[in-house]
């Protein structure tokens, strides 16, 4: 009798392990339609996914293509007005008007562009590959360079807005901040952020960043003040590459590496990886969070717990 029920805990146990997700693939197949590179939503709750094979939209009937489908997405942006913005890897920025799919190239951003991102006064971000980043206004473009402002690099890689609307710009070199008016940059050099490679950032409460790095993941306090940097020296990180960050309303942080998920409340840290739970996949490419729900990209699919 004992057997049984220690049997049938266990068996509990490892039911509630894989149950901790739900996944989705764009088809049912090995396929680049399922390398999740962005996940969106619009104002009526429309789920886009940007892939490997396109963008598509979540419909009753599974998903629907809304771009070229050998567009090999980088980046993906819904704005506050409902338009779409994709960039494709060597083919610039598109822009489709709300309720339409018609992409159509914006000519001022160059082919370089490989992030997206829109600030808190509608103003659209593009990081560029080598030619550091362009702000957009209406249709009124500027770039910021190395050789114009206080950037620490030209190859930009992550961007972010924390609640002030001071944007973050993640690059190959180190980390920089605007303000609007004050550039400030963070390498090894000056500072002590563990690595110049900046792959992700992420704004929390209280005007806190997060920048993910190849060593680690490094906060700053709301002052931008370089706190203390996690590592798997101390702390229990899957892994000291990472690629994706979010934080969720309860200030709890979410780390995507090569090697999984971590989570992290300020004190405990818990893992989520292909063997503990039903992740499609250990490379946690991106995380959106949408109705206390967070939206994991991986390179197999999307995976959606709950976050409450």
């Amino acid at each position: 009798m004992k057997k049984l029920f220690s049997l049938l805990v266990l068996c509990l146990c490892v039911f509630h392990l894989q149950a901790q997700f739900v996944s989705m693939q764009i088809v049912e197949a090995y396929s680049p339609k399922n390398d999740i590179r962005s996940i969106s939503f619009d104002k009526a709750g429309n789920l886009f996914a940007a892939t490997y094979g396109g963008v598509y939209k979540q419909v009753n009937t599974g998903w629907q293509l809304v771009s070229d489908e050998d567009t090999y997405l980088e980046s993906f942006l819904i704005d506050g007005a409902d338009r779409l913005w994709m960039s494709g890897w060597g083919k610039g920025v598109y822009l489709a008007e709300k309720g339409t799919q018609t992409f159509e190239r914006v000519k001022e951003i160059p082919t370089s562009a490989n992030v997206l991102m829109e600030d808190m006064n509608g103003r659209i971000w593009a990081g560029l590959w080598q030619g550091g980043v362009m702000m957009g206004e209406g249709n009124k473009w500027t770039n910021f360079t190395v050789k114009d402002h206080n950037l620490a690099g030209n190859s930009v890689l992550s961007l972010a807005c924390d609640s002030n609307n001071k944007i973050w710009i993640g690059t190959y070199l180190g980390l920089s901040s605007y303000d609007g008016k004050l550039w400030t940059s963070y390498t090894v050099n000056n500072s002590k952020l563990p690595d110049y490679i900046v792959y992700a950032l992420a704004a929390g409460k209280n005007n806190r960043i997060w920048a993910g790095t190849c060593k680690g993941v490094t906060l700053l306090n709301g002052k931008g003040e370089i706190e203390k940097t996690y590592d798997t020296s101390n702390s229990p990180l899957s892994d000291n590459v990472i690629i994706s960050l979010v934080e969720d309303s309860k200030g709890r942080l979410w780390v995507g590496s090569y090697k999984g998920l971590d989570m992290f409340d300020g004190k405990n840290w818990k893992k989520y990886t292909t063997e503990n739970s039903n992740l499609p996949d250990n490379r946690i490419q991106v995380m959106t969070l949408y109705n206390n729900k967070l939206y994991i990209g991986t390179s197999s699919g999307i995976s959606v717990i709950d976050v409450k």
